[in-house]
């Protein structure tokens, strides 16, 4: 069943539309990330999918059914979505009384909120701190709480906002396990926001990236901002750090931003001597995993060019050519790699 469906999806704030969503359907089950950079929308899509914020147009539809934000049914709704905000705020009692609150509220007994607590709380591992002072507790601690204190409600769909932002590295590896173990062990649907492709990567099944509010077909990993001028044969041109020029396919002039499709880049090994050289020669600086596809394990590897630029291959090809840190390569950038926003 799908979690979420949206079509022609607006929010806007006065008159500026931070949101403008064509198509975009959630697979329940599984665990999302809505990746970009700040500013693009993902708090925003976040609180409308916890039906905290109404869309100021489209259509929404939650686990097959269209969105009916009646008082009766909004409060439904809010009892199978529960999302933790990037910084949660914690009342200033006891760890055990802060996860306790939803349960109370509820009408649950004082037997059964015992228990749930106490296992939500080991499920993040913060069971030995039961009765401490949240208010005490680092920013890591804090969000493993929150966390807890959202599973207590037993959620159909769990938001995290950018749950790893404001803790320490530990915390943030302990915090990705637990993110993992909920949709895998719980089987709750999640859905986080992240700037971080590698978190985004390692969490979740599924990547959704936004870019100015829109929900864009690929990822857009490699933005640059230039000036687009006429090639001379009616396609744009511009450069990048100096020396690397792109052909580009737009009719555009003038300041813009463009992102290469790090799918549609090539990798070729560098030359030999006596051998024509390719268009760009640079260094593999990281060699990192990327979202399969289908069944296909694939590989991030970014090349420093003098500007660092990730491109996405198949592993097997990857381990086929021996590509290794460190080493020399050539890249070719074909002008359908080129997008102009």
């Amino acid at each position: 069943m799908n979690l979420y469906e949206i079509k022609g999806l607006t929010k806007a704030f006065g008159n500026k539309v931070v949101l403008d969503i064509s198509r975009l359907v959630l697979e329940e089950g599984i665990t999302h990330a809505l990746l970009g950079p700040n500013g693009s929308g993902k708090t925003t899509l976040l609180e409308i999918l916890a039906f905290l914020s109404p869309p100021s147009g489209g259509q929404l539809r939650f686990r097959g059914k269209p969105l009916d934000l009646s008082r009766h049914r909004l409060s439904e709704l809010r009892k199978q979505v529960v999302l933790v905000h990037q910084q949660p705020v914690l009342f200033s009692t006891s760890v055990f009384k802060n996860v306790e609150f939803g349960l109370k509220v509820r009408n649950v007994s004082k037997d059964k909120r015992e228990a749930i607590v106490k296992q939500c709380l080991e499920m993040v591992g913060m069971d030995h701190l039961m009765g401490a002072d949240a208010w005490k507790l680092s920013g890591g601690e804090k969000q493993r709480v929150a966390i807890a204190r959202a599973l207590a409600c037993s959620p159909k769909v769990l938001l995290l906002d950018e749950p790893t932002a404001s803790v320490d590295p530990e915390h943030q590896l302990i915090i990705e396990r637990i993110i993992s173990e909920i949709s895998n062990a719980q089987g709750i649907s999640v859905i986080l926001t992240t700037h971080d492709l590698d978190q985004a990567t390692r969490v979740s099944q599924e990547i959704i990236y936004l870019y100015e509010g829109k929900a864009v077909s690929h990822s857009l990993e490699n933005i640059f901002t230039t000036v687009i001028e006429d090639s001379g044969s009616g396609e744009g041109s511009c450069l990048l750090n100096g020396s690397i020029r792109l052909i580009a396919e737009t009719t555009h002039r003038g300041r813009a931003r463009i992102s290469l499709d790090p799918e549609k880049i090539f990798i070729t090994f560098a030359p030999q001597r006596g051998q024509d050289a390719p268009r760009y020669k640079g260094r593999i600086v990281q060699i990192s995993p990327a979202p399969a596809s289908g069944e296909e394990a694939r590989l991030r590897i970014t090349v420093d060019v003098g500007v660092n630029l990730n491109i996405i291959v198949p592993k097997s090809e990857a381990k086929r050519r021996g590509l290794l840190v460190g080493d020399l390569v050539g890249l070719e950038i074909p002008r359908d790699a080129v997008r102009v926003f």
